[in-house]
């Protein structure tokens, strides 16, 4: 996994999660 790999999942997770507590 790359560095920008692991930042644009981490912001996607972050996301959808959110998504999902919504």
């Amino acid at each position: 996994m790359q560095r920008g790999d692991t930042v644009e999942v981490r912001i996607t997770g972050l996301g959808t999660l959110r998504n999902i507590v919504r």
